[in-house]
């Protein structure tokens, strides 16, 4: 029931760690990371997985989330808290 937020930390730092070790092992092996990421065949896959996950959104996605988003907090929490502020 309780989420230990010392795990939380603990994963955050190790991904991090993670993509470091990657980026120097990459480094080392000769391979120019800025020169991958800047390569238009890198930036055509990039802005097909930016249409993909817009699509995504936009089909599937935003209606469940605006209902949520509309009913559980703007419909409960936030009249809650402006019932406990008094406004």
């Amino acid at each position: 029931m309780f989420i230990n937020h010392q795990n939380k930390k603990q994963g955050i730092i190790k991904t991090i760690v993670i993509v470091l070790i990657a980026v120097i092992i990459l480094s080392m092996l000769g391979f120019d990371l800025q020169k991958i990421v800047a390569s238009d065949l890198v930036q055509k896959n990039f802005a097909y997985l930016r249409d993909a996950a817009t699509a995504l959104w936009n089909s599937y996605l935003a209606t469940p989330f605006r209902f949520f988003w509309d009913s559980v907090v703007v419909g409960l929490i936030w009249k809650n808290l402006q019932g406990l502020l008094g406004k």
